[in-house]
């Protein structure tokens, strides 16, 4: 069998993954986005900083390489279709649709570019899809503008084949999207999370029922960015605020009514350094768990929201937990939630409150040499910014 480094697999993005071991040590894994299957117990997907996902079929103790972009694009915001038979995920300037029936991609989706004289490639910011082969689309992309940055929201009911352009930072006070979502139970419906902006506008919830041609604003002056909905009742929805540079405390909301009103959830928030929701989940098969992930905090509840706790990790104390970027229920135990965070990808029991580390032989590695030591050759390579 044919061994190559990690770099090497970066670079031969081609091989399949029976030709291919992994010389990268186990203890240093960086996975993006790790998600439970909703079907088969024990298998988990991930991306790894680079452009592959890897999938393992026993919880996390053993990974291989399940798909290889032709491309050393990375893949971004690796997520299930909201029918559960699709993985879906981004590059710079595409949308992918990959079956898991038939371990391949079905559906690609050149993203629109921003029609403005003089603007650099348009490039994906975030996205969702209302249904499982994207027929029904939204997209925030964002654009250069010399030295600065400016961004265009679209939407298409027909595939891609055309796109309407719905927000446009110049013409709403330079406000950024920091996320979009579509209602699960409304095509029609969009949401989008507005965060900073470089006038005294900032934040607010943008609600429009007719396909963006019209927006709502709620929740105004408050930066936003997760937005969740109860898998089980699309009227039960989440958000959460972002980064707001000391404009407004940090804060976490639900609506019954699929946005029509909104609550502030009660939540004693450990002060840190950036003090933001990076993202909220509601377990599948179990409605009254929901995990929100923070800055250095998860915080969680088992009853459906009734009461709610915090596990605080100090930053610089703590080797386990450091920004939450994605949970994922195990859907055979819901005591068991994947995280991915932006040090290592742990699982979080929920019955002890503890985390373990997931290993895996896959992180970024931004230079190798090898040397000759005590008569031996040996590769030396770094990681994890020298972890």
């Amino acid at each position: 069998m044919k061994k190559i480094t990690l770099l090497a697999m970066l670079l031969m993005a081609g091989l399949s993954h029976g030709q291919t071991t992994f010389e990268a040590s186990r203890d240093y894994a960086k996975l993006q986005n790790v998600t439970y299957d909703p079907t088969v117990q024990n298998k988990l997907y991930a991306a790894t900083n680079g452009n592959h996902i890897v999938v393992s079929t026993d919880n996390g103790a053993n990974w291989n390489l399940l798909y290889s972009h032709p491309t050393t694009d990375f893949l971004n915001d690796l997520k299930l279709t909201p029918d559960n038979a699709s993985l879906t995920f981004s590059t710079r300037d595409q949308i992918y649709i990959y079956s898991l029936a038939t371990s391949a991609i079905t559906h690609t989706f050149p993203i629109p570019q921003s029609g403005v004289d003089g603007a650099g490639p348009s490039y994906i910011n975030s996205y969702d899809l209302y249904d499982g082969i994207g027929d029904t689309m939204v997209v925030d992309t964002g654009f250069s503008m010399g030295f600065s940055s400016q961004s265009k929201i679209f939407y298409t009911k027909d595939a891609g084949v055309t796109w309407s352009e719905i927000y446009y930072t110049v013409d709403h006070d330079n406000v950024f999207i920091n996320d979009v979502a579509i209602s699960p139970n409304n095509s029609d419906k969009i949401f989008l999370a507005r965060g900073n902006g470089d006038t005294d506008v900032d934040g607010g919830l943008w609600t429009s029922v007719d396909d963006g041609q019209n927006w709502t604003e709620q929740l105004d002056g408050i930066t936003l960015d997760a937005i969740a909905f109860n898998p089980t009742d699309a009227n039960d929805m989440m958000i959460g605020s972002s980064i707001g540079f000391g404009i407004h405390p940090e804060k976490l909301y639900r609506s019954l009514d699929n946005g029509t009103n909104w609550n502030e959830i009660a939540m004693g928030w450990t002060d840190e350094t950036l003090n933001n929701i990076t993202k909220i989940v509601f377990n599948p098969a179990n409605d009254n768990q929901i995990m929100v992930l923070e800055e250095n905090e998860i915080v969680r509840t088992n009853d459906g929201g009734t009461t709610w706790e915090s596990i605080v990790y100090p930053v610089g104390l703590s080797m386990d937990y450091y920004y939450g970027i994605n949970a994922s229920y195990n859907p055979f135990n819901g005591n068991q939630v994947a995280v991915t965070t932006d040090l290592y990808p742990q699982f979080f029991d929920n019955t002890a409150e503890t985390l373990t580390q997931i290993e895996a032989p896959f992180f970024n590695i931004i230079s190798t040499s090898i040397a000759k030591y005590s008569g031996d050759v040996h590769l030396y390579y770094g990681g994890q910014g020298g972890r």
